[in-house]
């Protein structure tokens, strides 16, 4: 009997000795592929992808990155453009707008880290891929008309070297690489084997849970993205509205390409919220006057200061969904009247 235990024993080692080496084999073969993998990412953070291969992507660099992947990638006709911000992002319901007007639009909001320039650079990428629209609408919220440069130098330095070159190599740049779809699709399957929690912005201003989602719903929603929070309303901190000289040339450089083009442009400040404190909007108002004289392509929108209540906002700068719907109600017939 005990002879009986003592082979089995020895069985039982024989196959652990027989086993042992296709375990090492495929540890082995799983170290040199994770190796691998990482030395790929940690190379590609000097490649001109505007994504950060090696990181999560925070909510504002998906933002930029699939507005621009439709810049780039696609080439379907619009009647109308929506440029700014992301005042113009969550202030203009492109889907709303379409049923009201029966034209085909696009919200290309994105964000004011971007900078001054940015606007005219995404532009002329979206031109040089797409057949010209009918009208651009340039919608920018007052007060960052007076910004000289970014708040964030470091996106728009990768802005800049992702998209800022020619299209062929922009349209490469605004590709998804094989080794973020990988870490993408593990992130997100593990997510939802854990009921769903594959949430990667760490925010809830937006609902929309992983990269991927984002990708759909900005398709879906024609480039708007609805802001939900609910943030109390602080008077603007300023006591005039003025435009920086980097404003003023993108907005020339703007005007300059439309007309180019033939292309209408209009010049539609977002509203503000309603406040006791004046703020005097003369210098503004006497720029954007001289800009239409000089461009008989421009339509300055009046009255170019709109007031909105302030429980239209989800934050100062951010209209939320009822202030969305009746702005974009108000740009509907607008821009109806001129598109005949």
């Amino acid at each position: 009997m005990k002879s009986s235990n003592q082979n089995n024993d020895n069985n039982d080692n024989n196959k652990w000795i027989i086993i042992s080496p296709s375990m090492y084999i495929l540890i082995i073969s799983l170290f040199i592929m994770i190796l691998l993998y990482s030395i790929s990412i940690f190379f590609s953070k000097d490649m001109n992808q505007f994504l950060k291969l090696y990181r999560v992507p925070t909510f504002e660099e998906s933002l930029i990155y699939y507005q621009m992947s439709y810049v780039h990638n696609s080439n379907e006709y619009n009647d109308v453009i929506f440029l700014g911000e992301s005042a113009c992002l969550s202030g203009i319901i492109t889907r709303q707008f379409e049923k009201k007007t029966n034209l085909k639009a696009y919200n290309l909001g994105t964000l004011g880290w971007l900078g001054p320039d940015g606007y005219i650079d995404i532009l002329k990428s979206y031109i040089e891929n797409h057949h010209e629209p009918k009208i651009i609408v340039f919608a920018v919220f007052p007060p960052l008309l007076a910004d000289e440069k970014s708040k964030n130098p470091e996106i728009k330095k990768r802005f800049i070297r992702s998209f800022g070159g020619d299209i062929k190599t922009s349209m490469l740049n605004s590709s998804i690489p094989p080794q973020y779809l990988v870490r993408e699709g593990i992130r997100t399957i593990f997510g939802k084997i854990q009921g769903g929690a594959d949430y990667y912005f760490n925010v809830n201003r937006y609902h929309r849970p992983s990269h991927f989602d984002m990708s759909r719903s900005i398709l879906e929603q024609r480039g708007f993205q609805e802001d939900i929070r609910r943030k109390t309303i602080k008077p603007i901190e300023k006591k005039a509205f003025i435009v920086s000289k980097k404003y003023k040339k993108n907005i020339f450089d703007m005007a300059l390409l439309a007309r180019k083009k033939n292309v209408i442009l209009m010049i539609r400040l977002m509203p503000i919220p309603f406040q006791e404190n004046y703020i005097d909007a003369t210098p503004l108002i006497q720029y954007l006057k001289v800009i239409e004289k000089e461009f008989s392509n421009v339509i300055i929108d009046k009255p170019i200061i709109l007031h909105y209540n302030t429980k239209l906002y989800a934050k100062i700068t951010h209209l939320n969904i009822y202030g969305a719907r009746k702005f974009t109600n108000y740009l509907s017939k607008r821009i109806s009247k001129i598109i005949k």
